[in-house]
């Protein structure tokens, strides 16, 4: 009897709603197997976590171009290469852009940092180490 009224009061939940209501929670990632690296947008800090060796962590400051760089929506950013090779970084879906922002950013080399278009300028040694190494990158404020 106890069964039946508590099956009963969990229909009477689904069917008004009750349960629908609840929020869903933000995205909670995984590191070392959803990303392999982290950028501090505030701090200009890289964190290096590669599957196997030790975490490193990189502080970009004007001296190796990272200052210009624009601020990105914070989110999970997928390593993806354009079509002449280059690497850049995607925005999936679980990651919010405001209206109207691209959903691809360039990663160039700091000796290209003056062509046009939006981009994240990274040392040589970091930009080849995120082009080979990494699938995604967790960008945060």
């Amino acid at each position: 009897m106890k069964r039946s009224n508590l099956l009963l009061l969990a229909l009477a939940a689904l069917s008004t709603g009750a349960i629908a209501s609840i929020p869903s929670p933000a995205p909670v990632y995984s590191e070392g197997s959803q990303y392999t690296a982290v950028l501090q947008q505030g701090a200009g800090h890289w964190r290096l976590t590669p599957a196997h060796g030790q975490d490193l962590l990189i502080h970009a400051d004007e001296a190796d171009c990272g200052s210009d760089n624009p601020s990105l929506p914070s989110g999970l950013w997928m390593l993806v290469r354009e079509s002449d090779g280059s690497a850049a970084l995607l925005a999936p879906s679980v990651t919010t852009l405001p209206a109207g922002h691209p959903e691809r950013v360039a990663l160039r080399d700091c000796e290209a940092a003056d062509q046009p278009g939006l981009a994240l300028n990274l040392p040589r040694p970091l930009l080849e180490w995120i082009a080979q190494s990494s699938g995604a990158v967790l960008l945060t404020d």
